[in-house]
C-alpha cells in the first residue's frame, strides 16, 4: 500500500477509513492513494510538517506507519520519492531517514531506483550513496522508470526508457538484497510491446549479472 506523504502529516488518522481501505484490500480492489490522504487527514497547513526536527520528525513518522500497520493487520511499505526542492542546512539525509524508519518502524520499503537518480541530480548528491545506505532486508520491491531531463533539473515523468545510470544502480541495489519483485512504470507515451519486452530482458539481464558479482564475493 502506498501512502504518499500523508503518513507523515500531523492529524490523526482515522481508523474507520483506514479499516475501510482493508476490507477493500481482503476483497483484491485497488487503494486510491487519495482514499489514504483522506484517512490520514488534510487541514494540516504545508508547513507545518517543515517546523518539526529530523528527530521529532521521525519519532511522528513512525508511530503513525505503527499504527496504520496495526489497524490494517499487516506491514507497511514505503516508496522514496523524487525530490525537486530541499532545505539549506539539514541535521539527517533523506536516506539515513528512511533507512531508521524502516528499522524502527518494521515497515517494508519499496526502492523507487528512478527516483533515487533524479532526487541526486537535482540535489548534488551520489546515488550510490543512497543505494548502500536502503537497508537490503527491507526492500520487497523495484520501481525503474524513465524520466525527462530539463539541463538544469529531472523530473519523474515515466515517459521514456531508463537510463544506463538507472540500471547501474538498479544492478548495485540487485547486488545487496538478492532477488526483489520489480515493475518498470511507463505511464505516459507508452511504447510498442516489444519495447517493454525488451526492457524486461534488460532487466533480467541486469539482475543476473548483479548475482554473478554476489557470487564471485561469496567465495
Amino acid at each position: 500500500m502506498e501512502v504518499g506523504d500523508a503518513i507523515a502529516q500531523l492529524n490523526d488518522l482515522c481508523h474507520e477509513l483506514v479499516a475501510k481501505g482493508e476490507r477493500r484490500t481482503e476483497r483484491g480492489e485497488p487503494l486510491d492513494d487519495r482514499e489514504i490522504d483522506v484517512a490520514a487527514g488534510n487541514s494540516e497547513r504545508p508547513d507545518d510538517r517543515l517546523r518539526r526536527p529530523p528527530e521529532a520528525s521521525l519519532r511522528h513518522v513512525e508511530r503513525r506507519v505503527r499504527e496504520a500497520s496495526e489497524i490494517l493487520e499487516r506491514p507497511l511499505v514505503l516508496e522514496n520519492p523524487s525530490s525537486y526542492v530541499e532545505f539549506a542546512a539539514s541535521t539527517m539525509t533523506e536516506w539515513d531517514f528512511l533507512a531508521r524508519l524502516a528499522e524502527e518502524a518494521d515497515c517494508g520499503l519499496l526502492l523507487d531506483v528512478n527516483n533515487v537518480y533524479v532526487s541526486a541530480f537535482n540535489h548534488s548528491f551520489d546515488a550510490r550513496t543512497y543505494i548502500d545506505a536502503i537497508p537490503p532486508d527491507r526492500v520487497v520491491q523495484y520501481h525503474l522508470a524513465g524520466h525527462t531531463h530539463k539541463g538544469t533539473h529531472i523530473i519523474d515523468t515515466h515517459s521514456d526508457h531508463a537510463v544506463p545510470e538507472v540500471w547501474e544502480l538498479y544492478r548495485r541495489a540487485w547486488q545487496r538484497t538478492g532477488p526483489v519483485a520489480t515493475l518498470y512504470e511507463w505511464d505516459e507515451d507508452i511504447p510498442a510491446l516489444e519495447v517493454v519486452v525488451a526492457e524486461a530482458q534488460k532487466a533480467r539481464a541486469y539482475q543476473l549479472a548483479a548475482e554473478a558479482v554476489a557470487a564471485e564475493a561469496a567465495r
